[in-house]
């Protein structure tokens, strides 16, 4: 996947997928799932036991499907009616790259529930019909940025 150079955890096996295969565009769009539902049940499908997350955002994440347990509760804590929308898939052999876009309705750091959006690109590295690795770049920057103008205004004029 590019994120882990030792590729200490990779299979050393063949991937059993086309160029573009579509179990794995479905594999991936569950993952979304999880976050759109809350769904642990679904997490516990998808997400293979030594699942390992890069996300600038989440640099302390536990590994495996308990990782992505405690994403998915600090998110829709914040943001209990999250959705992500799957803006354009692409996969090929054992990666499924995904563009999303998330909104909601944010109540941790904004009382009133100001509506969020944020951008970013997820990619997923998947075996034996599991998600295995992945990895996120999304401006969360900007998200914080919008919580200061929102949350304290007479920090609009600070950069963070």
């Amino acid at each position: 996947m590019g994120f882990d150079h030792n590729h200490s955890h990779r299979r050393d096996t063949p991937v059993a997928s086309s160029p573009n295969n579509p179990d794995n565009k479905a594999i991936a769009r569950r993952w979304f799932e999880v976050f759109n539902t809350g769904s642990y049940a679904i997490a516990e499908e998808v997400v293979a036991p030594a699942h390992v997350r890069h996300d600038p955002a989440f640099p302390e994440l536990d590994a495996g499907v308990d990782g992505v347990k405690s994403i998915v509760a600090a998110s829709r804590a914040n943001v209990p009616d999250l959705q992500f929308v799957i803006e354009d898939q692409i996969a090929e052999g054992d990666k499924v790259v995904t563009r999303w876009t998330a909104r909601g309705s944010d109540i941790g750091t904004d009382p009133c529930g100001t509506v969020v959006a944020v951008m970013g690109v997820d990619i997923a590295r998947i075996a034996d019909g599991r998600i295995v690795e992945t990895g996120a770049d999304w401006n969360a920057l900007d998200l914080l940025h919008r919580h200061a103008h929102n949350v304290a205004p007479h920090l609009a004029g600070v950069p963070l």
